[in-house]
């Protein structure tokens, strides 16, 4: 979807095929959505840096809403709402991390325009030239 002149498209999760949110950079996503919901027990340690990873490798705008709290179910969620810019650096994100709330960042296409400028855009990244075959493994045959 075009919201004025940035391209916004929705990732997954961290199950996401990272190939499937590439893909959405080569099509034009300017901001990537990437929601989850981390444990408390995994989301102190995992969750900042992979959506700061998802914004570096992409060069793209990376919000990334997480739920937080207890549900009926038990399950405790981490929280930590972010919004990343292309370089790694947080914009703004839900404090402390398990608050409920809205959080804001100002997105710019001149910042996104020179960050990518500098590094060459994802857009000309070119896959043929990784020769072989794409290896995948299940989780269930990971042993």
């Amino acid at each position: 979807m075009r919201v004025g002149l940035v391209q916004l498209n929705s990732g997954a999760d961290r199950t996401a095929n990272l190939n499937a949110i590439t893909a959405l950079v080569r099509d034009g996503a300017d901001v990537l959505c990437v929601p989850a919901n981390f444990s408390v027990h995994t989301g102190p340690f995992h969750w900042q840096p992979l959506a700061q990873a998802r914004a570096i490798e992409n060069l793209c705008y990376v919000l990334a809403p997480a739920q937080c709290g207890t549900g009926a179910d038990g399950f405790a969620a981490h929280g930590h709402s972010l919004a990343v810019d292309p370089w790694a650096v947080v914009l703004a994100g839900a404090e402390p991390p398990e608050a409920e709330g809205l959080v804001l960042a100002e997105l710019s296409g001149d910042v996104l325009a020179g960050r990518r400028t500098a590094l060459g855009s994802p857009r000309e990244s070119k896959p043929e030239v990784y020769r072989g075959p794409v290896v995948t493994t299940s989780a269930a045959s990971v042993s």
